[in-house]
Order: C-alpha cells, then structure tokens, then sequence
C-alpha cells in the first residue's frame, strides 16, 4: 500500500517565531506611512503650516529643515487621508503670511528615502538640530 507523504505548508517556516513576524508586520506599517512636505520661505509661515497641520489631522512631524537661503521645510508621516489633508490646511494657512509655499505629498515613499533625505525624526538637541535655521549665505 503506497504511504502518503507529509507536505510541509509553503511561505512560512514552522521554526519561525511569532515575534519576527510581529516585528516584520510593524516595520512595513511604518514605512507605509503617507509623508508630506511643506515648504516655505519664511520661518513665520512654516510654524504657522506647522501648527495648522498638528492642529487639523493625526499625524508626525518628523523634521525642520533649512533647505537653503530663505528656504525651509516640514516633514510630517501619517495615513495618507491625514497627511493629505493637514498638507492641504498648512498649506493654506502658511500662503496667508507666505504666497510661495510648495508642497508634496507621497502615498508610500520607498524605505531608502529615509537613508538620503530628512524624512525621519532625530535625536531633539542634536547638533544639526541647532544649526537648522541658521543661514551662511
């Protein structure tokens, strides 16, 4: 009589431990976090985005940068619905005092961005954390 052979499942390892996959999971959920930018000339009109978009929706803000002269920005991750509509508020309410404000919304930047650009948050009282707004043109 022929003997059935015993499948092991496809995809999952059965030695694997559930906390790896809990770590696995959550790490995806951070990085498909929705990431917006408002940028402006003005710092006055930047804290004012800023506050407009903490104030509107649930979201981050992971940084401040000075991009150049006269330049600066705010980087906030959350859903994509939140992001959107606090970009979109901040946007609004910073234009009062700043009529060049840009914006960019991205529904689920790529993991390495936050390798190369200021997307992600930093220790408060860093050393850069000092020098953003200071201006060597």
């Amino acid at each position: 009589m022929p003997t059935k052979e015993t499948r092991r499942p496809r995809g999952r390892s059965l030695d694997r431990d559930e906390s790896s996959i809990e770590k696995s999971t959550s790490s995806a959920v951070e990085h498909s976090q929705a990431l917006g930018i408002l940028e402006t000339r003005s710092l006055v009109a930047l804290i004012q985005g800023a506050d407009t978009m903490a104030k509107t929706a649930t979201l981050t803000i992971m940084a401040l940068e000075k991009i150049g002269c006269a330049w600066l920005s705010v980087t906030v991750r959350g859903s994509l619905a939140d992001v959107t509509v606090a970009i979109e508020a901040g946007a609004a309410a910073a234009r009062v005092l700043d009529p060049g404000v840009s914006t960019l919304v991205i529904p689920a930047p790529h993991s390495d961005l936050e390798v190369q650009f200021p997307i992600r948050s930093r220790d408060a009282g860093s050393e850069k954390d000092q020098e953003a707004f200071v201006c060597h043109c």
